[in-house]
């Protein structure tokens, strides 16, 4: 169904792709690739669980669809990349994950929320793990009527998980295409889920940032903002003009965000890892509001970023599809 309007997505959008920024000529950085299964389409940056700083990552082979995903992790300090064993789950669950977060909760416990698709049962859920060392441990799987098509994921100390969904229904690509507002933010309290923001155009990348929860949609064109105790009536500001923003990391009052400019070339990247598609980073100041260029490149080093993490000098970006997350060390 993916593929059925990618002709159609493609004339509409060929026409709105974005001119890449190029960076000021006195930035200079290093790069290099660090392996990892196919698709690390989400990574997160865990100071929480261990004395030493690593990433989770969430893969899944999404041009081959093999039978099952996978959560890795990435030692800061080392390098090294591992699997995380998953403990515990029912054995009908069919793992594909998607977006994903790390969340330490008021009662000092640590869990992964993790995104799931299951695209021949028409099933979409959160699922609930327990984050240690070395493995992660099945608590829940959160399933409703609700949850469409959703994409990324965040959660807050109290327990509160939200979630955007792209469109109205799964797969909804000519909603894309049309520019229409269909996709909108949900919110689970612990006992049931209920709507939030509304009116997005590919609702994607959603983060929590003090007491405001950041949302983006990729046809949107801004980064905003609402309070996490949203009533009715409740509305978004803007805090930064964006165009095609995709998961949004925050680093102290910094957000990391990796934008598709041009999503002409990115759907042709998802049909053929031959084409190249533009990556672009911004970092957005969340007090002032200021927007900065952080990277930016054409030349296939990476396609399709979908997480950009800024970390002691290093950022990290990993991409859709293609089994790297990439490392630019920027030097001084």
């Amino acid at each position: 169904m993916f593929y059925r309007y990618l002709f159609f997505l493609s004339l509409s959008l060929l026409f709105s792709a974005c001119r890449v920024p190029k960076l000021l000529k006195n930035t200079t950085y290093n790069y290099f690739k660090i392996a990892t299964k196919p698709g690390p389409e989400d990574i997160v940056l865990d100071t929480v669980s261990l004395n030493s700083p690593r990433l989770i990552i969430s893969c899944d082979n999404r041009r081959e669809m093999e039978p099952s995903g996978a959560i890795q992790s990435m030692d800061l300090k080392t390098e090294k990349v591992s699997d995380l064993e998953r403990i515990s789950e029912p054995n009908s669950l069919v793992f594909h994950p998607h977006g994903i977060d790390v969340v330490r909760l008021k009662d000092g416990s640590i869990k992964l929320y993790v995104v799931n698709h299951n695209e021949k049962a028409k099933e979409q859920s959160i699922l609930i793990y327990r984050l240690e060392e070395k493995q992660i441990i099945f608590e829940k799987q959160l399933i409703d009527k609700i949850l469409v098509s959703p994409n990324d994921v965040a959660g807050d100390p109290n327990g509160r998980i939200y979630t955007g969904n792209e469109f109205h229904k799964r797969n909804a690509l000519l909603t894309a295409v049309l520019g229409l507002k269909t996709g909108y933010f949900v919110e689970f309290d612990g006992v049931k889920f209920s709507k939030r923001e509304r009116r997005f155009c590919y609702a994607n990348g959603v983060a929590v940032y003090q007491n405001q929860l950041l949302t983006v949609g990729s046809r949107n064109r801004f980064l905003y903002k609402s309070p996490l105790l949203f009533t009715k009536g409740t509305k978004k500001t803007k805090i930064a003009k964006l165009s095609g923003a995709d998961n949004i990391s925050v680093i102290g009052d910094k957000a990391y965000i990796a934008c598709h400019v041009n999503l002409f070339k990115f759907i042709r990247h998802a049909k053929s890892k031959s084409t190249n598609t533009p990556t672009v980073v911004y970092e957005v100041d969340l007090i002032s509001g200021k927007r900065k260029l952080l990277y930016t490149n054409e030349d296939g080093t990476i396609n399709g970023a979908a997480t950009a993490i800024f970390y002691k000098g290093k950022l990290y970006l990993n991409q859709i599809f293609e089994p790297y997350i990439l490392v630019v060390d920027f030097l001084k």
